[in-house]
């Protein structure tokens, strides 16, 4: 079955998948409409990737990892919602518009309404690959990974 999942943060970086999947999809550049993408800011919150909501009117600009294999997405929601500084994200079917216009099924994650207060502001790509790319890459994924392994 081929599963497709829309990404709009940490994700968008294939460095990011491969660590955590061992595996390279292919991409397209994908618009979800009616969500918006924020960045999160709780207390002691050690990731720094964004979240998005339902909201009206709004767009987020993201990719498409397209025929992704079941264990490859099983990797991707422990990632997601796989500990307490990632729990507060649930796995929705939406629909996303890729560049020659046409329409895909896709998964993505979407923040649960108890987020909400803690999302606001911009999130940028940019600031999230000069300062904290490498983190996620040398601390943050190998760390997650030990913990699933304990489990």
């Amino acid at each position: 079955m081929a599963i497709n999942v829309f990404v709009y943060g940490s994700l968008l970086f294939d460095e990011i998948v491969v660590h955590l999947t061992g595996q390279s999809f292919h991409t397209e550049p994908a618009l979800l409409i009616n969500h918006a993408r924020y960045a999160i800011h709780q207390k002691d919150r050690i990731a720094k990737g964004p979240a998005i909501i339902y909201e009206a009117g709004k767009t987020v600009n993201g990719k498409l990892l397209i025929d992704i294999t079941p264990e490859a997405l099983a990797i991707l929601d422990k990632y997601e919602s796989g500990d307490a500084d990632a729990s507060g994200y649930e796995r929705v079917t939406v629909s996303v518009i890729l560049k020659n216009g046409s329409k895909k099924s896709a998964q993505t994650y979407r923040a649960i309404d108890t987020m909400r207060p803690f999302l606001y502001g911009s999130w940028s790509q940019h600031d999230f690959k000069e300062n904290h790319l490498a983190w996620y890459l040398m601390t943050r994924i190998p760390t997650l990974k030990r913990q699933w392994e304990l489990q």
